[in-house]
């Protein structure tokens, strides 16, 4: 399925409403004292972007980097065709940093998910425009300021829509999806840097049906270089999959490391997976068998040759979506579409207590002040929370509705 500009757009757009105004406080158990909630950048339409669809990513310097869906140059059916930016922490706050805006030439448009990083800094990601994947890196002459020039190199245009999350590993070979079409049911792609090129190597291609369909988060890696992603559909009930991919040398082999049966289990993967060091797969679901205003949030355990599968949680209403961060204590932390103080989601936090999980709520965002439609949650080195949100804070020329949101819920800087 390709993308449309209208998917990106807020399902709340007919529900905005005014609220008192107001910060909420929340205690997370990270850490022995309260965060505040903020939002740090409000999208305007123009150079900044607008509708920030995807997670944030954070590099190993905390600066944030994401991409927007709008926004930018104006070359897209009349609308922008979308940035990449970049947001660092300096002595007198944060500041933004556009690092490109896609034209629709060669450079392609509309960015169809975050970013990753390689060992020198470097940026990568999907385009949806031209079905490219793209690097990005800082200008040669770049000046001391964060506010600089970046260059574009279009890897390779794929000739199917790239989504997602990338790996890139050591050797700067970059792995991803891309999702099911008119002629196929997706893909698990590999690019590997040659001569002055890049070479495409599809992994493997999904057939629908049991096999699963449409893997629409992309891919992430293991330490011995095997990939885990989720399918949205297809397996054995229709409500997609759990896959791993391993290098045998040879080739790669998909197996299927748990099929969604629908009902309290949860259907339909609503963000990409992420693992903890113990090996433990984590992610949401959209649906469950209490209707599609509910959804989970799950565990895959490996237990030897197999896999156990754990519910640690089933919300109702207010389905899980986007990224879920991971910390060192065992805590799991993502955020919803919906329920809330507010019904318009939080963040929240699940914290293993003997055989269940407890749920904190973090924080109930408020829309439009807040944002609306959260992508999921990403956390720094210093237990600092951070997200995008998809539309609303203030009105801008570009949206009437707002373009969307970054925020934080940090400790006091």
């Amino acid at each position: 399925m390709g993308f449309s500009r209208s998917h990106w757009r807020s399902s709340f757009y007919g529900m905005l409403a005014v609220f008192a105004a107001g910060l909420y406080m929340a205690s997370s158990g990270l850490a022995a004292h309260a965060q505040t909630f903020r939002v740090i950048h409000y999208f305007t339409g123009a150079g900044d972007g607008a509708y920030p669809s995807f997670p944030i990513s954070i590099n190993q310097y905390g600066a944030l980097f994401g991409t927007t869906s709008d926004g930018g140059i104006r070359n897209c059916d009349g609308g922008g065709c979308g940035v990449v930016f970049k947001v660092a922490f300096r002595s007198s706050g944060w500041i933004f940093d556009t690092l490109y805006e896609f034209s629709n030439g060669s450079d392609g448009s509309l960015p169809n998910g975050p970013v990753a990083f390689d060992r020198s800094g470097a940026v990568y990601g999907a385009g949806w425009g031209n079905f490219e994947i793209y690097e990005l890196r800082p200008s040669p002459n770049r000046s001391a300021s964060v506010i600089a020039p970046w260059n574009i190199n279009v890897l390779y245009g794929l000739g199917e829509a790239p989504n997602g999350d990338l790996v890139v590993d050591t050797a700067e070979q970059v792995f991803g999806t891309t999702d099911g079409g008119a002629f196929d049911e997706g893909t698990v792609f590999q690019l590997t840097p040659a001569g002055n090129g890049w070479s495409e190597n599809t992994l493997y291609a999904f057939q629908g049906g049991a096999d699963g369909a449409d893997p629409a988060f992309g891919v992430i890696e293991d330490g011995s270089g095997n990939l885990y992603g989720v399918t949205r559909s297809g397996g054995t009930a229709n409500c997609g999959t759990v896959f791993e991919l391993v290098n045998t040398g040879s080739n790669w082999t998909k197996t299927i490391l748990h099929n969604f049966q629908g009902m309290i289990e949860g259907c339909q993967p609503s963000g990409a997976l992420s693992r903890d060091t113990a090996g433990n797969l984590y992610g949401n679901t959209l649906y469950s068998g209490y209707g599609q205003d509910a959804g989970t949030v799950y565990r895959l355990s490996p237990a030897g040759a197999s896999w156990t599968f754990a519910i640690l949680r089933t919300f109702n209403p207010g389905g899980p979506v986007g990224s879920i961060a991971l910390d060192a204590d065992g805590n799991v932390y993502g955020t919803t579409n919906g329920g809330g103080a507010y019904n318009f989601g939080s963040l929240f936090q699940l914290s293993q207590a003997g055989d269940g999980w407890t749920y904190t709520s973090l924080h109930d965002f408020m829309c439009p002040q807040d944002g609306c439609s959260p992508t999921g949650v990403a956390i720094d080195s210093t237990g600092n929370f951070f997200g995008l949100m998809n539309s609303g804070g203030r009105i801008a020329q570009y949206c009437d509705s707002g373009c969307g949101t970054l925020w934080e819920l940090a400790q006091p800087r």
